[in-house]
Parts: C-alpha cells; structure tokens; sequence
C-alpha cells in the first residue's frame, strides 16, 4: 500500500522527540542569520569587514534555503489534520508573529526616522517581502501545503524547478520580492516534503564514513561561494544542485556531531528559532542606531563591534524566549487560542 504523507510524518520523530539535528542546522543558521545583518550595523564595516564577507559568502547556500527544507520537512506531520485545524494552528504560530513583528518594524523605522513620509511608502505597500520575507514565502508554501494530500510530492518539486528555470530570463515581479526568489524556496520546501517523507528510510546513510565525506562536501560547496567570482544566482540550476546537495551534506555532517555536549545550546537555539529571527533585526536597528549616534561601535575594530553586536542580538532573543512566561510576550510569538481546537505550536514548521 501506498505511504501517504500522514503516515511517513508519524515516523517523523523519533520515540516521541525531536530530532535533534535538525534543532541544530536552525540554531546554525540562525546565527548566520543575525552575523548577515550585524555589518550593516557597524560604522564604515559593510563594504571593508572582510570576516562577515567571509561568512555570509560560505553560508549562501545555506542559510534561509535550509529553513525553507526544513520547513518543507514537517509539513509531512500536518497536512492531513482537518483543513480547519491546520490553517488555524499555521496562521497563529506564522502568520500571527508576522503581522505583529512587520507592524513593529514599521513603528521602529518611524522612530528612527523621525520623518513618517521617509516609511510612508512601507505603509502604503506593507513591502511584505522586507526582513520578515521567509514567513511571507513559507505562508504561502503553507496555503498549498495541504494539496500533498492528492498530488505527488514529486510532482510538486518538477513544477517549482520548471518555474524556478522558466522565470530565470525573465523581468516578472512578484510583489517586490521577486517570483524566482518564490520559485526557488518552492523547490526547497517541496524537496523538503519529500525529504521528510522518506528520511526514515534513508536516516541508515548518514553515518560512518558517509557523514565524513558529508563533511569535506559541505566545506567544498561553502568554499566555491567565497571564491566564486560571479554572484550566487537562485535561477541558475547550478546553484539550485549546489544548495540541495549542500543541504544533504550538512545534514550527514550534523547527524554525525549531534550527540556531542557542545551543540546543546545551538540546538536550543533551533527550537526558539523563530523569537531570534523576528527580533533580531530591529533590535539591532535600535542598536546600530545608538552607536552610532554615539560613536560607540565607531571607535571599536570592526571585529569587536561584530562580535559584541551579535552576542547582544543573540541575548536579546534569549531574554523574549525566557520572558515568553508571560502572556503579554508569548502573545508577540504566537496567536491568541481560537475555540476552534488549534493546538498551540510555537516554532517555525
């Protein structure tokens, strides 16, 4: 008989917990995440800060494509709740904390700029694809999702690589983020789906001497991006192989390392993935702001003003997870509970 996707997702942890690898690929990225955007924060350091060149040049393959597959991922667990149930519990843990967290972001643009005509234009337009753009893609992956019920999980990935392929020569704009750029993080989600669907029956490869060579393949393909003198292309089929396989890799290499005591904390950066990536951005606009009108991070090397500036961003999402207690707080992260029966789920699925 047939696997549907309802009963590959029940296989989808293991005894009733998390897996942890994947806790730790989300705490990774979403390090990267904030070491991407901590230049733009620090006086003169976006065009002359060779180490975050260095890491966000490595990690473009990664990054926001693997949340995306790992998005993709669980998907197998939910998409056969009732229709009613599912859309409820992924507009309060996805949609929710997007509207809350773009109307936060707006009102720290006003502040910072004093002049509400300067973001007048964000109004206007809600520029729905702005920092929070992963949850603006993945909610639209989520309105869809439930089609797996029906259509081939393969079939899903051709028609988001022939579009991803078409779109390549192609001027369309969708929205102002870009139809390739939803294109491609449709490959990454429905390769994810499927991925979650047969790990269970793959889970034996990575292992042994495989994740070793998963581990020389990952540094391989982070490597061709820091020398790679073109830019990284999301329409290019090169580029598109490049993330999967990198994907792949990354996960060999984290199966083989997670039992290892060191990666706890990343793991548990991973479960509270979602408070780290809304918050962190304007956070470190308030922060950025108030260095430089102080001259702080300017007379810093632009090493310690880094590595200062994301510890903070760090610790400021660890203070919302742990002031998450309150109602007031948690209601920052996920919506209120309808009568409707939706379970609460916190993190980024």
């Amino acid at each position: 008989m047939k696997k549907s996707f309802a009963d590959a997702g029940k296989s989808a942890e293991k005894n009733g917990s998390r897996y942890v690898w994947v806790d730790i690929i989300r705490g990774f990225m979403i390090l990267v995440v904030v070491m991407f955007h901590v230049p733009a924060w620090i006086e003169d350091a976006p065009g002359n800060f060779l180490l975050g060149r260095l890491i966000n040049r490595f990690f473009t393959p990664y990054m926001m494509p693997m949340m995306m597959i790992l998005s993709g991922f669980f998907i197998v667990r939910s998409v056969e709740k009732p229709l009613k149930e599912y859309y409820v519990g992924k507009f309060r843990s996805i949609v929710w904390p997007y509207l809350v967290w773009q109307t936060i972001y707006l009102l720290v643009l006003i502040s910072l700029s004093g002049n509400i005509e300067e973001v007048r234009p964000f109004i206007k337009y809600w520029d729905p694809v702005s920092y929070l753009w992963y949850l603006f893609f993945l909610s639209l992956m989520l309105l869809g999702a439930p089609l797996l019920r029906f259509v081939s999980g393969f079939l899903f990935l051709a028609l988001f690589v022939a579009g991803d392929i078409l779109t390549a020569s192609q001027d369309w704009v969708f929205i102002s983020g870009g139809i390739k750029t939803f294109m491609f993080f449709g490959v990454m989600f429905s390769f994810g789906a499927l991925f979650g669907k047969w790990y269970p029956k793959i889970s034996g490869l990575f292992a042994g001497w495989v994740a070793r060579a998963f581990v020389v393949v990952t540094f391989m393909i982070g490597s061709v991006t820091v020398f790679w003198r073109g830019s990284y292309d999301k329409s290019t089929l090169l580029w598109l192989l490049l993330t999967l396989i990198g994907f792949v890799s990354m996960v060999g290499v984290t199966v083989w390392i997670q039992d290892l005591p060191f990666f706890a904390p990343i793991a548990w950066l991973g479960k509270n993935s979602l408070v780290l990536y809304v918050t962190h951005l304007p956070a470190g606009m308030l922060l950025g702001h108030l260095g430089s009108t102080t001259g702080i991070t300017s007379r810093m090397p632009n090493g310690v003003a880094f590595c200062m500036l994301t510890a903070i961003l760090v610790g400021v999402g660890v203070l919302f997870v742990a002031m998450r207690r309150l109602r007031l707080i948690d209601a920052l992260f996920v919506g209120p509970r309808l009568n409707w029966g939706a379970q609460r789920h916190s993190k980024i699925v």
